[in-house]
């Protein structure tokens, strides 16, 4: 049965509240975990949004001409990275990125043709076995990004382990070895083609940025302007909603404790090292991150 899903949107600095009709159609338990706004409603003339729903996914798309929600229709399993680029809304399903037609009679998610090239490995299509946990599309420097999380890397798609267990790969030992939860981040830029086509080009850095990733809307910031971030790394919320949950840093620069053979077999891979930076490792949890509580990172833009 559907519950209408009241939303409000608000930004905690300036206590600015943006109302939108609720949402009819998503089920008593979805949460409204994510809305993505094409614009500022007090300054443009028009604007839209994306909603998401979780944890079963259902998308909602929103027409200030309109002025109410419409189901978009897909296909598609696991969580749904939303970003508004260049005028239109994308949506990205594990390493699948798709477009919002809107225009439609019927509107929907429509998955965008995928060039692979074999000849110079310009796009990136890699089956290395490992599960994608979840999909973030990010807006960074002028670029769409698309970022997947896979499961733990202690093994390469021929099986073959790249680290023993005695090494400390990842900064959290504990963490990501013995409780087998381990992450690793591929990052890949979205190139346009031709004919409405797309080429996914695996990025090794972050032109010194950061991007914080969780199920809400990602972003990315520069340390220059925010120098509590570390530049180069991803902010990964893992997890979420989990009485485990913590959240990861994953840093894009070389270990310079690798040998260069080592490093190469990294790279090709997709490692990253991460640090737990919450909860503390000392084993202790308040009382306020106990249970199944949901954490996000939060940047107010409007």
């Amino acid at each position: 049965m559907a519950t209408p899903k009241a939303v409000a949107l608000v930004n905690p600095v300036t206590g600015r509240r943006i109302r939108l009709p609720p949402i009819g159609f998503f089920k008593r338990w979805h949460d409204v975990a994510t809305v993505v706004l094409s614009a500022d409603p007090d300054t443009a003339d028009e604007w839209a949004a994306v909603a998401v729903g979780f944890p079963t996914n259902c998308l909602a798309y929103y027409s200030s001409a309109a002025g109410a929600w419409t189901p978009l229709g897909f296909s598609a399993a696991g969580y749904a990275g939303v970003e508004h680029f260049r005028g239109r809304f994308y949506v990205a399903f594990k390493s699948q990125l798709c477009v919002c037609d809107v225009e439609a009679t019927v509107p929907a998610v429509i998955p965008l043709e995928q060039l692979i090239d074999d000849d110079d490995g310009g796009g990136e299509n890699v089956d290395t076995g490992r599960r994608v946990v979840e999909t973030h599309l990010v807006e960074c420097d002028g670029e769409l990004l698309l970022v997947s999380v896979h499961d733990n890397l202690e093994r390469n798609p021929e099986d073959t382990t790249i680290f023993g267990d005695d090494d400390d790969h990842d900064g959290s030992s504990s963490s990501s070895s013995d409780s087998g939860d381990g992450r690793v981040v591929e990052v890949l830029r979205v190139e346009w083609v031709a004919g409405g086509a797309v080429r996914l080009v695996r990025q090794e850095d972050l032109r010194s940025r950061a991007l914080f990733l969780g199920r809400n809307h990602a972003f990315a910031l520069s340390p220059e302007e925010f120098p509590s971030c570390r530049a180069n790394c991803v902010y990964l919320v893992d997890q979420q909603g989990h009485p485990d949950g913590r959240v990861r840093v994953f840093d894009m620069n070389a270990d310079e404790r690798w040998e260069p053979e080592e490093a190469a077999v990294v790279a090709r891979n997709y490692a990253r090292r991460d640090e737990t930076i919450f909860p503390p490792d000392d084993g202790r949890r308040d009382a306020q991150s106990a249970g199944w509580a949901r954490r996000g990172w939060f940047f107010p833009k409007y």
